[in-house]
């Protein structure tokens, strides 16, 4: 007699909760199931926080017969998409073919009601305890399962239909947070292409977790992006068709027509995985999109810079879509491995060369992509067992070459405009950085004289060569010198910029130093008279020293901040902590500050960066003294703030310097007019001009030498100016 398998009722256990990731990819799993049955509408409820504590999906797809229920859905690992693999009214391909994708409701709860009606107009449901089959000697058929007597199917309030699903779990097994509900959402945004709408299946989500996340689950509008190419490969020929297409000339990308076997030469796969000389991996479309996280990325659009950022943090990543909906983790950056499929991160940090060389790679978090497969056409592209990612072999490898490849040609394009742009104009260095680079090509040229005294005795004989070679060295020699020249010139000028600086803050401060002094000499007499006609009046000559003491403190303090301005330490660029040297700077002077009430209030984060000291200094005193000046225009609440915090402009790690006052506010008509020279909007309490409009221009000056940004905004707190600089961290 023949002998047969036996299938313990744990096999259920080891297919559902145990197979299956996490309660997100499980409840993803079930949406995918309403997709594959025709829905238009998806309906997705979770609670936690109320007496519920259940999880509903509901769909208005085909839903099922009892028959069907009976030799389809019970029947594990059999699946009819295997035979039936497009759905008969949308035409869609079913993304399902294992038949366990129904046991992912094992992981999300112990208990579960499944109801559905089809076109026969015919309820019917079933009850099902999965702890039942976490039982040691139990076979899978001996397990009764409970019908539900006249059940009523609740649709979605969306339906479109009068047929469909519905999934009722209890007994949750996870505790969802806050966090799970924003992946959720998340996840189930991209679940199918961003690019290309699909306008007949939508997801709603319901949830007293995060109520936010409640509503129609959108992908964000699609931001334009910097540069944008796609490439297809039809599966059997060598050509690949790709087109690029910029901002900078959006009427007129480039179509070209390449061969796999001249792109495999631009392949850099940190994971040195093989690729073939012939495609293996079937037809594959290929759509990549750029985004800087520039502020003129934003221009010309209805996006803010923080919305643009905000649209590439939720979908930056090159995910795949086989059919149209995604497959995880390929491209999703909250998974512990395969997000980064394509090593970018790597890629990149084993080159991080910048866009004035060839070898420029592309930064991981200014990527956006897809990839577009089909099941049918790609049938080296398959699942792993586990249903998380693809099989890793010859089909895939190649499909990683042919993304890199791809990725190199956007990247070719974007080293291309930066040259062109800089051949323009627009990327001029700064006077630091040109001494940086003259410095460069010195030492080049060093090294090339001596590659030349090297070259061989025949050659070094010749009296014309050993000529040339001093004339060269004597060149070099005077170049260098020409070099510390010009770096000695940008020194002077540093140490005029303090000077101007302190010669702007005596202006303003003089005022309250010559009344110091003159109320400093006036108490010290008035100690002298009681102390010589009067002795026995100690406690008003005490008083009057005391008087004396504080006005020389502020004569005192002010003498030690204007010589301690020019130290010649705080010429050399050194790695300094920022939040001390404002700090220290402004509790110079403090006493100048209390002496009219003006209260300075902190928020210094600590920050390390390479400065010259000189440079950070002469921009806060610059900028308080203009507070110290609002502030006297108001009769009482005077308040400085000063903010330090880190911040990343353009992919550069920088920080950013906030000071407020609680002066009248600026016109903001006149926001770029105060940085120009002599314009100042500095008045004493009639109403007078009283700056040199020169402050400001050296504070624009510096920031724009070390390639910084300075803004001037009106502070919704303390009702005066704003003024924001951003440094980067690694000043030049």
């Amino acid at each position: 007699m023949g002998k047969k398998f036996v299938v313990d009722a744990r096999t259920i256990i080891h297919l559902g909760r145990e197979s299956i990731k996490d309660h997100t990819t499980a409840l993803i799993e079930l949406v995918k199931n309403g997709y594959d049955a025709d829905a238009n509408v998806v309906e997705i409820e979770i609670y936690k926080q109320s007496t519920f504590n259940k999880i509903r999906v509901a769909d208005d797809g085909d839903g099922m017969t009892e028959k069907e229920m009976d030799d389809n859905w019970l029947r594990i690992g059999h699946s009819h998409k295997r035979s039936s693999k497009q759905t008969t009214k949308k035409h869609r391909r079913k993304t399902g073919e294992k038949g366990i994708g129904r046991l992912s409701t094992d992981r999300l709860g112990k208990n579960l009601e499944i109801k559905s009606i089809s076109s026969d107009g015919i309820p019917h449901g079933l009850k099902i305890d999965w702890e039942l089959f976490n039982q040691d000697g139990m076979e899978v058929s001996s397990i009764d399962l409970d019908p539900l007597e006249n059940p009523k199917v609740c649709l979605p309030e969306e339906a479109k239909t009068n047929t469909g699903t519905e999934l009722i779990i209890t007994n949750l097994r996870a505790n969802w947070t806050q966090e799970n509900i924003q992946n959720l959402y998340n996840e189930l945004a991209i679940l199918t292409p961003p690019f290309k709408e699909i306008i007949d299946f939508e997801i709603y989500l319901k949830n007293d977790v995060a109520p936010e996340f409640n509503g129609k689950v959108a992908p964000t509008a699609l931001l334009k992006p910097e540069i944008e190419i796609e490439l297809d490969y039809d599966g059997l020929s060598y050509d690949l068709i790709y087109s690029i297409k910029d901002r900078f000339d959006p009427d007129n990308p480039i179509t070209e027509v390449t061969s796999w076997q001249n792109l495999m030469q631009k392949v850099i796969d940190p994971f040195d995985y093989p690729f073939t000389q012939k495609l293996l991996c079937g037809p594959v479309k290929v759509k990549l999109l750029l985004y800087p996280r520039t502020k003129a990325l934003a221009e010309g659009t209805n996006f803010k810079l923080s919305e643009l950022r905000e649209y590439v943090d939720k979908n930056v990543g090159v995910k795949i879509y086989r059919d149209n909906i995604s497959v995880k983790p390929y491209g999703f950056l909250n998974v512990q491995y395969g997000g980064d499929w394509l090593g970018l991160a790597e890629r990149h940090s084993r080159n991080p060369a910048g866009l004035d060389r060839p070898e420029y790679r592309v930064v991981a978090n200014q990527l956006v992509g897809a990839v577009f497969i089909e099941r049918d056409a790609n049938p080296l592209l398959i699942d792993s067992a586990s249903r998380e990612g693809l099989v890793e072999n010859e089909g895939f490898y190649d499909l990683r070459a042919l993304v890199l490849g791809t990725l190199a040609l956007l990247e070719n394009r974007r080293y291309q405009i930066y040259q062109n742009q800089k051949k323009g104009g627009t990327a001029k260095p700064t006077p630091t950085e040109q001494s940086e680079i003259f410095k460069d090509k010195i030492d080049v040229l060093k090294q090339e004289v001596q590659s030349l005294k090297k070259i061989g005795t025949d050659l070094a004989e010749s009296q014309q060569l050993r000529e040339s070679i001093q004339h060269i060295e004597e060149f070099i020699q005077d170049s260098i010198q020409t070099s510390k020249s010009f770096e000695e010139l940008l020194n002077h000028n540093r140490v005029l910029a303090g000077l101007a600086t302190l010669g702007i803050a005596a202006a303003v401060f003089g005022h309250e130093t010559q009344g110091a002094i003159s109320e400093f000499n006036n108490a010290a007499k008035l100690a002298k008279e009681f102390i010589e006609e009067a002795p026995e009046e100690i406690e008003i000559v005490l008083d009057e020293l005391a008087k004396a003491i504080k006005y020389g403190d502020q004569v005192s303090a002010w003498g030690a901040f204007a010589l301690s301005r020019v130290q010649k330490e705080k010429r050399k660029r050194e790695n300094k902590p920022i939040d001390q040297i404002i700090h220290r700077v402004v509790k110079e002077i403090q006493v100048v500050f209390d002496a009219v009430d003006i209260q300075i209030e902190y928020n210094l984060d600590g920050i390390f960066a390479k400065v010259y000291p000189m440079d950070i200094e002469s921009i806060v005193i610059n900028i308080i003294t203009n507070a110290y000046t609002a502030c006297l225009q108001q009769a009482d609440n005077r308040k400085i703030r000063i903010e330090l915090k880190s911040s990343t402009i353009d992919d550069v790690d920088g920080f950013s310097l906030s000071i407020a006052n609680s002066g009248p506010p600026i016109d903001m008509t006149l926001a770029a007019w105060i940085w120009e020279p002599l314009n100042t909007l500095k008045k004493d309490s009639t109403g007078k001009e009283i700056g040199t409009g020169l402050g400001l221009t050296i504070v624009k000056s510096i920031v724009d030498a070390l390639k910084g940004d300075a803004k001037v905004f009106n502070d919704n707190v303390l009702g005066g100016a704003l003024f924001q600089i951003w440094l980067p961290l690694n000043l030049k």
